[in-house]
């Protein structure tokens, strides 16, 4: 997956969690059914909305679900690093900046 396909795919399960946007973190909580008010990610937001289950808000489990979703690696950590708000230089930023437009947020 291209990270221009990420970032579409992204857009299109926008409204299914109510994201927040505290400072510099981003997190998805979700809404209804067994697992309501539990904290996601982008990546594992967006793997849980594909079916492929439910994975923690951690580095470990958001890795594994960019790659059923065809995510690099790299890629993925970057991702993580921007939602968790570490630092704001770089990449971080333009990630956590293209995320917050894709969610319209």
């Amino acid at each position: 997956m291209r990270t221009s396909d990420f970032f579409e795919k992204l857009y299109s399960v926008a409204t299914a969690y109510r994201w927040t946007v505290d400072n510099k973190k981003v997190n998805a909580t979700i809404q209804s059914g067994p697992l309501r008010g539990c904290q996601l990610n982008p990546i594992t937001a967006l793997a849980h909305k594909s079916g492929l289950g439910f994975f923690e808000n951690n580095r470990e489990d958001t890795v594994y679900a960019a790659s059923l979703l065809g995510i690099p690696r790299k890629f993925a950590r970057q991702i993580y690093s921007a939602t968790i708000g570490n630092n704001n230089h770089g990449n971080t930023q333009v990630v956590r900046g293209r995320i917050r437009s894709a969610l319209e947020v």
